[in-house]
């Protein structure tokens, strides 16, 4: 077996065999293996604390000495929020171990980076010597890489499991990384790090794996007496000199106190957080191996240096939000629940879209919180009129009482009036532990299952309906959420109030009351996961409709830590509070009255703060009869109602972050529309971040939307679209001359975009993998064998068909990017964009920095069908540079023509060609003739001189002067006098169609 990895590792390319050496915990070594038989490539004989088949299957059963168990045995955990059941079909032989292998192979657990899967394993030996196989099979896609992490140590970097198996979808191999290593403690801890890998090759970072075994090889053995394994000193040492009272890193713990903390004892600070390993052990009984010890985002250093937090809390002051949510997001503080002293935590605050820092700002009528279960205290209101409570999901039984409520199912024969529409389900997601009273098991049955919403989907939400309220009356909802995976999983939870133009439309601020912005339930309930709590949203109003209408969607996400944005429910109670008692008969519960004035001389039809909303209004809109602003957003709440038709109790309605006050009085903006001018910029985004006009499209006037600009870099108050021309879409039929490319002249950039590296030379175009400096290709997957080309026989042919053979393409809505580096302003290009379709009547727009050059593109139309090998598509334009980079977009969700029904875009290569060197600006002189402009020249090239006084409005004036250049350096000269004073403008060259500014 051992020769069997060597011959296999020797195969491996040199620069490969280089990220993957020993390191200074132990030695890790990658190969292939065929089976499970003896000699191909496993090791399978010895003592295995651990086998595992991780993924959907369960047991697998035995090879050789090592029995595959479901990843939930004992003492052995996994975070990864996806699996695959049948992402594999491996064929390695067939004898029982290699059945038993294939089994193992089938299936996979994964986790869209940037969530990294994450393994732990328990009941370790200090000092035992161990052996870890960790085991893959890439079906899919040979881009992908990730680095894998063990005990904080890097065993392999930008590994890429298809390169050693030899291909995505060989079922004839799979891949093994084993690590050999000394234990120094009694855990192992693993990360799948995609983010981690930065191999441009790299394209897709999502990490995945199939099984794993952990073999002890040797048992600690101490030869010297002197309480440290004897391979532990020689790991570290490479002898038994050293003693267990030794500290030869002078860090404060001795070898042997190094020892049971899983630390360095040559290394003072272990993990490299700032903290010596003394400190942590005795002082902050952080952990010396972990940077972040309780996993919150912020480093142990930061932790007790900086914010002065705790360590060993991931949330410091109990308030939901962790201690680097409230440094980097919320900018809260992490060590007060309460940040403004208002009474609601900042949790609340942040989910409510309200301003946890300023006091004056609290949620009215909306609380974000955690319960335990169903009895009395634990979190939850169940002693009422509950004209609705039920369980969502596919269980199908009735889940019981709590309290006065009666759980239903959502479609029983019990549950009139209720409808749910949600893509998904799940039985088995969540298994609460809240207690042992009936009550805590009713609940914890409500939390077994889930609907849920994959939010790029054609469902991208979870709809709620409940029918029978009556208008006027007082309710109180209650939504039961459960997180059991995803930490990163965050949507946006809203009411609607009426029905809106279509089933899943998004939130609109016009008719939708937003409960809770950005919804994280992993940070209500302690963590996902975590069975002895779940989140609840409450929510008190009236009822202005006989129908409530509730909303979980994920689209309005926008922070990126959140990554998962499908939305999720377990439960819904609705309690009727219309027998709240109204002493006086005015209208207004007593409750209410004493609340707010502390007695009940009020009555409906009072005005005390003046605001032009009666005490009736202000009770039925949970608003503050005391304060004309109860929101504080500058706008008095009967404006609001009856003016603008804003929400009072939101400082910002259309969560565009401007204040509705700000957009109604400052800005003119519309503060029930997020953006205003539709350019696909928030209003607060474009007066806050972009400084572009949020009352304009198109800020700067240069035929490219603001919205557009920002997606491809460029800036919104600066005219730096290109200017295109010259655009053709054609088949072409090789690389030689009068084929249909122009494959002559001076080549910046020619790109075999793909897995096939570089393709050589086609004429001029010298075409190099896609990963050359100065060039990026983002795109989710790709295809190593997609289209291949038969061109003809000549050189050109046959290297532009190996250029053809792969491809990069992105499932639809994501968009395959493409960007080049290293351009002149002012220098003319043509792109050339070369497309083979071999299987789909597939369409998608291309756009050049924000330009639409192709619409509707379909590369099967343009080249005589899908799987026509002789022909291959081309989009070319021309154009001129107007920044120092360009970049090209594929775009499949905007396509309506009902014959296209793949929206996935694809690419297969590229050339970026210099049509000339363009007119570069050098010193600019005030003189007394004049403004002198020099430039570079062409002699015999006529120019001429340009003004704009700004960028924004206006158009460009050609001053009198031209001349015709005897040299390669000219200069011209702006004599208008009132462009000298002030001197102040923009001026640009202009040759033919070639303009440098």
């Amino acid at each position: 077996m051992k020769a069997n990895l060597l011959k296999q590792l020797i195969s491996i390319s040199l620069p490969l065999i280089a990220a993957y050496a020993a390191n200074a915990a132990g030695t890790t070594t990658i190969g292939s293996f065929t089976g499970g038989d003896e000699g191909e490539g496993l090791d399978l004989q010895g003592v295995f604390v651990y086998a595992v088949n991780i993924g959907t299957v369960g047991e697998a059963g035995q090879a050789g000495d090592a029995f595959f168990t479901a990843d939930d045995v004992d003492g052995f955990t996994i975070n990864a929020s996806q699996q695959i059941p049948n992402w594999h079909n491996p064929n390695y032989g067939d004898s029982s171990d290699d059945d038993v292998i294939e089994t193992v192979m089938k299936s996979i657990r994964w986790s869209p980076a940037p969530e990294t899967p994450k393994i732990r394993m328990t009941g370790l030996a200090a000092g035992a010597t161990y052996k870890l196989q960790l085991l893959f099979a890439e079906q899919c896609c040979a881009g992908r890489g990730f680095n894998i992490v063990v005990n904080g140590e890097i065993i392999a970097t930008d590994f890429k499991p298809a390169a050693i198996q030899g291909g995505a979808g060989v079922t004839s191999q799979g891949v093994v990384v084993a690590y050999e290593y000394v234990s120094a403690g009694d855990t192992l801890d693993i990360v799948l790090d995609g983010p981690g890998a930065t191999d441009g090759t790299i394209v897709d970072h999502n990490a995945i794996i199939n099984g794993l075994t952990l073999e002890r090889t040797a048992s600690p053995g101490d030869d010297d007496n002197d309480g440290l394994p004897d391979a532990w000193e020689k790991l570290y040492f490479g002898n038994l000199d050293q003693t267990g009272s030794g500290d030869p890193d002078g860090d404060g713990l001795t070898n042997a106190q190094e020892l049971a903390a899983g630390a360095n004892p040559l290394k003072a600070d272990s993990d490299g957080d700032g903290l010596s390993d003394g400190d942590e052990v005795n002082i902050y009984k952080t952990s010396p191996t972990r940077k972040d010890t309780d996993g919150d985002g912020l480093t142990d250093f930061e932790e007790v240096k900086t914010y002065h937090t705790d360590p060993l809390l991931a949330d410091t002051d109990g308030d939901g939000l962790s201690d680097s949510m409230e440094v980097n997001v919320s900018h809260t503080d992490p060590n007060k629940a309460d940040t403004d002293g208002d009474g609601f935590n900042d949790l609340q605050e942040y989910y409510s879209k309200t301003d946890p820092n300023d006091k004056d700002q609290f949620p009215r009528g909306i609380v974000v919180g955690q319960f335990t279960g169903g009895d009395p205290g634990e979190g939850l209101d169940l002693d009422g009129v509950f004209p609705y409570a039920f369980g969502v999901g596919p269980g199908g039984v009735p889940a019981g009482s709590a309290g006065s409520a009666n759980f239903t199912i959502d479609n029983g024969p019990d549950a009139p009036g209720i409808t749910v529409q949600a893509g998904n389900n799940i039985l088995d997601w969540y298994g609460a532990q809240f207690g042992a009273s009936a009550a805590d098991a009713t609940l914890a049955s409500v939390m077994r299952s889930i609907r849920w919403a994959n939010a790029a989907s054609a469902a991208p939400a979870v709809n709620v309906t409940l029918d029978n309220l009556v208008v006027g009356g007082r309710y109180k909802l209650q939504v039961l959420v459960a997180e059991s995976c995803c930490s990163g999983r965050a949507f946006d939870v809203f009411v609607r109030s009426q029905d809106p133009d279509t089933a899943f439309a998004p939130f609109d601020p016009s008719i939708d009351k937003m409960l809770a912005h950005e919804f994280n339930p992993a940070a209500v309930q302690g963590g996902a996961g975590n069975p002895k709590a779940s989140a609840v949203i409450t929510y008190e109003f009236t009822a202005h409709d006989t129908l409530l209408r509730l909303v979980l969607d994920g689209r309005g996400v926008r922070s990126p830590q959140f990554t998962d944005h499908n939305a999720i429910l377990n439960g819904i109670t609705l309690e009727d509070l219309s027998g709240a008692p109204d002493t006086d008969g005015d209208g207004l519960p007593d409750a209410w009255e004493i609340a707010h004035f502390g007695n009940l001389n009020q009555d409906g039809n009072g005005d005390p703060d003046h605001d032009g909303l009666s005490n009736a209004l202000e009770f039925e809109l949970s608003l503050d009869p005391n304060q004309a602003d109860s929101d504080h957003d500058g706008l008095s709440d009967g404006d609001e109602v009856n003016k603008y038709f804003t929400d009072p109790t939101r400082p910002d309605t259309d969560g565009d972050h401007l204040k509705d006050g700000e957009e109604v009085t400052k800005f003119g903006t519309d503060p029930l529309n997020p953006d205003t001018d539709a350019d696909g910029l928030i209003d607060g985004d474009e007066v806050l971040v972009y400084h572009s006009n949020p009352l304009v499209g198109d800020t700067d006037g240069d035929g490219v939307s603001d919205g557009v600009e920002v997606v491809f870099g460029m800036n919104p108050t600066v005219p730096d679209a290109p200017d295109v021309s010259n655009i053709i879409i054609q088949a072409f039929t090789g690389g030689d001359d009068g084929e249909g490319l122009d494959l002559d002249g001076k080549f910046i950039y020619a790109l075999n975009i793909g897995t096939q590296g570089a393709a050589g030379l086609v004429r001029d175009a010298n075409f190099t993998a896609d990963n050359v400096p100065g060039a990026k290709v983002t795109a989710v997957n790709e295809i190593a064998n997609w289209f291949p080309a038969s061109f003809g026989d000549t050189d050109n042919d046959n290297n532009l068909e190996k250029v053809m053979i792969s491809m990069r393409w992105s499932a639809a809505p994501d968009k395959p990017k493409i960007e080049l580096s290293n351009l002149t302003p002012g220098a003319s290009y043509r792109l050339q964009l070369l497309f083979g379709e071999e299987c789909c009547n597939r369409g998608f727009d291309v756009l050049v920095d924000g330009v639409l050059v192709a619409d509707e593109f379909s590369p099967a139309l343009v080249h005589d069908g899908k799987g026509n090998h002789s022909e291959g598509a081309v989009v070319s334009a021309d154009f001129v540079a107007k920044r120092d980079r360009v970049v090209i977009l594929l775009d499949g969700t905007a396509i309506t023509t009902p014959a296209i029904n793949d929206h996935n875009p694809i690419i297969n290569g590229l050339t970026l060609e210099e049509l000339n060197g363009g007119i570069r600006i050098g010193q600019i002189e005030l003189k007394a003739e004049g403004i002198v402009i020099h430039f570079s020249s062409t002699p015999g090239q006529t120019y001429r001189l340009e003004y704009r006084a700004n960028l924004v409005t206006g158009a460009w004036e050609s001053l009198a002067e031209s001349l015709t250049a005897t040299d390669v350096s000219s200069q011209l000269t702006d004599k208008t006098a009132s462009h000298k004073s002030p001197s102040q403008g923009y001026w640009r060259v202009v040759a033919d169609a070639v303009a440098a500014q």
